[in-house]
């Protein structure tokens, strides 16, 4: 019988995108998130991140806005334009960029949170997903 490729390999695990060009952040995320029973895929830049968007079936993406190659917003852009009937996996916005209130309105409409990198732990991410799962 042969094996599904590991990215499409079927697990009950919740599967999480983090697209951070923050390589300390990425990976204190992922190994904390990986501890508590999720299955991750990291992505240091917007176009790699987009790529494994496409490609794969998440249910949580941590998108941070600042990245480069493709911001975080453009990412929102392209996925609402190229899969406008598509599953849409939940997406945190995870950043240290402070938008103003507009912005922050316009990425409420795409985005099930807007969360300040220097204003959460591990743990609170994890129950922040926790809770976007659950809605």
């Amino acid at each position: 019988m042969d094996q599904l490729p590991n990215s499409q390999t079927v697990t009950n695990k919740p599967r999480v995108l983090i697209i951070d060009d923050d390589m300390y952040d990425s990976e204190m995320y992922s190994m904390s998130l990986e501890s508590a029973g999720y299955d991750v895929d990291v992505a240091t830049d917007g176009g790699y991140g987009y790529k494994l968007l496409t490609q794969n079936n998440y249910d949580v993406v941590l998108l941070d806005l600042m990245l480069p190659i493709m911001s975080g917003s453009e990412i929102l852009e392209k996925w609402r334009k190229d899969h406008p009937k598509g599953p849409i996996p939940k997406i945190i916005i995870l950043t240290n960029y402070e938008q103003n209130d507009k912005a922050r309105g316009y990425l409420a409409g795409v985005a099930d949170r807007y969360i300040i990198k220097a204003s959460i732990t591990p743990s609170n991410l994890r129950s922040h997903i926790a809770q976007v799962l659950e809605s």
